[in-house]
């Protein structure tokens, strides 16, 4: 630094007209150069010419202040701010600054969109009162790995603690401004001990920095979660915060959507018009699985997300829609797995272990003999127009995408019903009979069937650690569609093949055994054997007696109501044998019908008395009495054993034979379901994958 230059530390503010250079002074009051100079009485601080906008803007603050070890003329203007080196010269780290344009040789400019927070900076105190004033930090953000970003503070340094409090206050009242960004939020988070360590020390601070207050709830049981969501008012919030994995955000999503139909007065009964969301998700991975996190944020990261979520960047999403046998409503997902994927869910869900490679050993076990196996199902689905794509064609959905037309005009911002023009008949009904469709014509639907080994429905590219890029790459987030992929039976080593696709830039759906359709309805039956051959322990010699024997005196009266009929009088027998109509309109012969005779009277006290002795006990039966012995208490303990086994055996055997639904991370009881895509319901906060999304192969098998 020349003489002419003083160092930070030693330099005063320069005055003029009896103001701070850091105060707000009108521009037609601002003195020339060569007037503060001689008014000051002393050498005037050499200051680089201040580049501005190609917009005029006028000053709102202007000041000299130190950055990373060098001297900065900064002035802040009500759309960014300009830094000029006072050295004529600008260091490399500080213009890699995310959101700081190169104007010139020596001056840079930092737009306060880019900024998410200003707080003063002081020293550590070692007791209660605050410490020193050091200067100014900007909050902000820079660019990491492909998709991820990073907290980043610029650091201002400047003595004067009144001057520094002026400019977080003009700074903040400038952030204050700018819409869409979340102030008030409801926080759920899983709650163990290492999930709340992390939130505190990586999430806490730059949701403090932003000023974004939340209402934290700690998830110990779903039952809870949902409960707190239905009494919720959702307008005291801006947003709702999920820290977790999927099961969690699946969780209170799907009571969010539930909540937005009751409150409608919308039944869940597959119709056509459905209310949208009415207010923003924030997700933060924290749980094992987070696939719905990865899609909307593009990776798998705390930080991005946090940074996303104070930024206020939103994006719109489909969401299926859910129904089982007899259409009614299930729930409301993003995917759906069966076969491979559901054993995969299966295993991890099951293990305790929180190593990064708990997915590999799960899928090293769904390959072993016991476990791979294909499943029988029909399909039929509904496809969607030619305009709208195939999975097969290489479209892939990034940040900005054309086909989504993600531009947040959505009516998930206000709360108004939302009907998807792609929905405009009822979804398929399910029954034992699979053809049987609910207004669609034979013409609107396809149908396939055979054994597949994995059967998967997506409504996102579902992107994760093990596929980067997505499971089903080619799936847009808001196209109104959803993609089936269907993997026919074939050996091992072919569906490892089709396995470690899903971690290169390869297209894992083109095999000749996989198929692939973009839908908008798919309905799903699986196919079972007829039944099951096994012994009937049920069966009671002794039961089967006094059923018999009971038969037979029901019988028994029934005969005897007949000869009563056929011995009465020859009124009544004409009045049986004429129509019905003259029975009914004859006031008289109604009157002789329901007056028994005399001789109707003598016949039934005559057969009374002529009954056998059993036939006697109309109001109860006999049966053999049976005295129970040590030999039937035996025989009874060794044919329950029996049972036992042969159930055992049973579910053994439907184990083999079918497989278990899974929505999300969540289980499904039903076997036949009803998948329905609703385009645009859900809006998280997030920009999806960058354009640049190029991940290498990182799919590997553990050793076993």
């Amino acid at each position: 630094m020349s003489k002419e230059v003083m160092d930070i530390d030693d330099t005063e503010i320069i005055l003029l007209n009896d103001h701070p250079v850091t105060g707000k002074l009108p521009s037609s009051n601002r003195p020339s150069p060569s007037n503060s100079a001689a008014s000051s009485g002393r050498r005037r601080i050499s200051t680089p010419v201040l580049v501005t906008s190609p917009i005029a803007q006028k000053a709102l603050l202007s000041g000299i202040f130190g950055v990373d070890s060098e001297s900065y003329d900064i002035t802040l203007y009500s759309t960014h701010i300009s830094m000029t080196s006072m050295s004529g010269k600008l260091k490399g780290h500080v213009g890699k600054r995310l959101g700081a344009k190169r104007i010139k040789g020596n001056c840079i400019e930092i737009h306060l969109q880019d900024l998410f927070g200003v707080k003063l900076q002081r020293n550590k105190s070692k007791t209660k009162k605050p410490g020193s004033c050091q200067g100014v930090e900007l909050h902000t953000f820079v660019e990491g790995e492909t998709n991820k970003l990073k907290h980043d503070i610029i650091s201002l340094i400047h003595p004067s603690e009144e001057t520094c409090k002026r400019w977080v206050e003009e700074i903040d009242a400038i952030l204050q401004t700018i819409t869409g960004r979340p102030k008030n939020a409801k926080l759920y988070i899983d709650a163990t001990a290492s999930t709340r360590n992390l939130f505190n020390n990586q999430i806490y601070p730059i949701f403090f920095s932003a000023g974004l207050t939340a209402s934290v709830e700690e998830h110990k049981d779903i039952a809870k979660v949902v409960n707190d969501i239905e009494t919720m008012d959702l307008s005291q919030f801006d947003c709702l915060l999920v820290a977790g994995g999927d099961n969690l955000v699946n969780t209170v999503v799907d009571a969010v959507m539930k909540k937005m139909q009751f409150d409608g007065g919308i039944a869940l009964a597959g119709k056509e018009s459905f209310m949208a969301a009415s207010i923003p998700f924030g997700v933060i991975p924290m749980g094992v699985s987070n696939v719905i996190a990865h899609t909307v944020h593009g990776v798998n990261d705390m930080v991005t997300a946090a940074l996303n979520i104070v930024y206020g960047k939103t994006l719109l999403s489909d969401i299926l829609f859910v129904t089982h046998s007899q259409s009614n409503f299930y729930k409301f997902s993003f995917s759906a797995q069966y076969g491979f994927g559901s054993t995969i869910m299966k295993s991890v869900n099951k293990s305790k272990s929180t190593q990064a490679n708990r997915y590999q050993y799960a899928i090293a076990k769904g390959l072993t003999k016991s476990k791979f196996r294909p499943y029988g199902c029909e399909v039929k689905y509904k496809p969607v127009n030619a305009c709208f794509g195939e999975p097969l064609d290489g479209a892939t959905c990034r940040s900005g995408c054309t086909v989504c037309g993600n531009d947040n005009q959505s009516p998930c911002l206000d709360g108004t019903r939302f009907s998807d023009p792609l929905q405009d008949f009822n979804p398929l009904e399910l029954s034992n009979n699979s053809s049987q469709l609910s207004e669609m014509g034979v013409g609107d639907i396809s149908t396939t069937k055979g054994d597949y080994l994995s059967i998967s429905v997506y409504a996102t590219p579902s992107p994760c650690d093990m596929a980067p890029l997505g499971l089903s790459k080619y799936t847009h987030i808001a196209d109104g569609c959803m993609d089936v992929v269907l993997v026919h039976g074939t050996e091992r080593k072919e569906f490892m093949r089709f396995l470690k696709r899903n971690g290169n830039a390869k297209n894992q759906l083109d095999f000749p055994f996989v198929e692939s359709y973009r839908v908008s309805d798919v309905s799903f039956h699986v196919r079972l054997p007829v039944g099951w051959n096994y012994r009937d322990r049920d069966y009671s010699e002794i039961v089967d007696q006094v059923r018999q024997q009971k038969s037979r005196i029901q019988s028994a009266a029934t005969d005897e109501s007949i000869k009563v009929v056929a011995d009465g009088d020859s009124t009544v027998m004409a009045a049986l044998e004429g129509s019905g109509s003259e029975l009914s309109d004859s006031d008289d012969s109604e009157s002789i019908s329901s007056r028994p005779t005399q001789s109707a009277k003598s016949n039934d006290k005559s057969q009374e008395n002529n009954k056998p002795g059993p036939t006697k006990m109309s109001e109860g039966y006999v049966h053999v009495i049976h005295k129970y012995t040590e030999y039937d208490r035996r025989l009874k303990k060794r044919n329950q054993k029996d049972m036992d086994r042969e159930m055992k055996a049973k579910v053994k055997e439907e184990k083999l034979i079918k497989s278990v639904w899974y929505l999300d991370t969540c289980p499904c009881t039903e076997t036949d379901l009803t998948i329905r895509v609703l385009q645009k319901m859900v809006i998280f906060y997030g920009t999806g994958m960058s354009s640049n999304s190029k991940e290498p192969d990182v799919f590997c098998f553990p050793a076993v």
